[in-house]
């Protein structure tokens, strides 16, 4: 197998709050631009600063909405720059793009402080701030975890506790393009990869379940040989659910 097509789509934390935020995307003034190559500068311009946004140790350590726009944005932003490449304005990726990067501009909502509980009662626990599952996007034939997988990761261990989440099931996942033979192993190289993250974090290897898929179970159906970016993906969600 070659170099990734798309590999600009290679980090997504998919947390669940884009996906569910909107069913559709507005229409983004970008497609008003005319041509593709001047909608590709305004997408990549968006990129770029959401692949900052979620490297921003700031971001990470606040573990607010800002981080999961952000991973939304470059998902969005990445699959619209891949079809730009080859001339094609896919209109619904523009416009999550474009949606996703005003979301990921707002200030985060101020912290309050609560009140000190009275000496008689119990502290409340503190609330689960990650939600499963947790999707990160691959390069085409690449098995590392993109940069910011390290920060995520670090987050879902920390919330292990406060979310009770007793294990977590790891899936790697393939597109079609490449052997079924060779897909199913880089399938499970990216799920060892991304547990080797979560317990270098601090989570115990017994609570981890690993399984590789290959490119049996695509998020986006396609034919054999097609390089999909959305397909080439590991997921962290509770055990027993994929």
């Amino acid at each position: 197998m070659k170099t990734g097509l798309l590999a600009a789509t290679a980090a997504m934390l998919a947390v669940g709050c884009g996906s569910q935020a909107m069913a559709q995307a507005p229409r983004s003034p970008i497609l008003s631009k005319g041509s593709a190559g001047a909608m590709r500068a305004d997408v990549e311009q968006r990129y770029s600063a959401a692949v900052a946004m979620s490297r921003a140790p700031e971001v990470i350590r606040a573990n607010d909405e800002r981080f999961t726009w952000a991973s939304e944005t470059k998902v969005a932003c990445g699959i619209a720059i891949g079809f730009l490449k080859t001339g094609t304005v896919d209109e619904d990726s523009i416009d999550k793009c474009d949606f996703y990067y005003q979301r990921m501009q707002q200030p985060p909502a101020p912290i309050m402080t609560p009140p000190e509980p009275a000496p008689a009662q119990v502290a409340a626990a503190p609330p689960c701030a990650t939600k499963l599952p947790i999707v990160f996007y691959f390069g085409w034939n690449v098995a590392e975890p993109p940069p910011e997988a390290a920060g995520v990761a670090q987050a879902a261990a920390q919330q292990m506790q406060a979310c009770g989440w007793q294990n977590l099931s790891v899936s790697g996942y393939a597109d079609t393009s490449g052997s079924t033979a060779y897909n199913q192993k880089l399938s499970e190289a990216r799920a060892r990869n991304v547990a080797s993250l979560l317990e270098n974090a601090g989570v115990s290897a017994q609570a981890l379940t690993l399984v590789g898929y290959g490119e049996t179970r695509p998020a986006v159906p396609t034919p054999d040989g097609v390089r999909e970016p959305q397909n080439r993906r590991v997921v962290i969600n509770t055990a027993g659910a994929q």
